[in-house]
């Protein structure tokens, strides 16, 4: 709040354990970290523009549907967050194009090349020629955490998109710490002149998994 940013980026799993609307404002009793998003992130909900996690999709009524709700508000079908059908979308912050992508591939179709969000994201990108451009999702293509899905390959054809277009950073939650890689290509090969330098921020949200960081030399 004192910092005053112009927008705010949850990268995903903003409300554990299952995104319901009421977790949002009033936590999960029983939960450790049990605080509801509502009065503390919330805050600054007027300038948030999210990515939908994992956790949002085990929302019992189905489809993420308390993210949506409060990002969004109750029953609408698009907002801050996005069409509720999609989860993807683009925005220009001053000289910056932002695009907010959805690594939950199944609920949107899939993330393959060819696919709805796949298609979007390179017209997106065509439409949207920036110098300045940060794409963002919630689950990483690259991670050092020994966890099923901590290497998302199901993402790679985005990618491969962002990387297509010059997309030079991008961002990602879902493990629980904080990484940066050098710019890379697709194929995880270095690449100082073109690559897509991917930062993880998983730190900011129910704990943190300090057994996977590595201090600085």
């Amino acid at each position: 709040v004192r910092m005053n940013p112009t927008a705010v980026l949850p990268l995903g799993d903003t409300q554990y354990q299952f995104g319901q609307l009421d977790d949002f404002y009033n936590g999960r009793p029983g939960w450790p970290h049990a605080t509801g998003y509502d009065p503390t992130w919330g805050r600054l909900k007027s300038r948030t523009r999210p990515v939908v996690g994992n956790h949002e999709y085990t929302d019992p009524a189905g489809g993420a549907q308390g993210y949506f709700d409060y990002f969004n508000g109750v029953g609408s079908f698009s907002g801050p967050a996005g069409d509720r059908d999609k989860g993807y979308y683009s925005f220009d912050v001053g000289n910056w194009h932002l695009i907010a992508l959805n690594s939950n591939c199944t609920p949107v179709g899939g993330c393959h090349a060819g696919s709805a969000q796949e298609k979007w994201l390179r017209a997106d990108l065509v439409a949207n020629p920036r110098s300045c451009t940060l794409a963002y999702i919630h689950q990483p293509r690259w991670s050092s955490e020994d966890r099923s899905g901590a290497d998302h390959a199901a993402i790679q054809a985005l990618v491969q998109a962002l990387y297509d277009h010059g997309v030079e950073l991008l961002l990602a939650g879902h493990s629980h710490y904080y990484e940066r890689f050098a710019p890379q290509n697709p194929t995880q090969q270095l690449d100082l002149a073109g690559g897509v330098r991917q930062f993880i921020v998983g730190t900011g949200g129910r704990d943190v998994s300090a057994h996977y960081t590595t201090p600085l030399e």
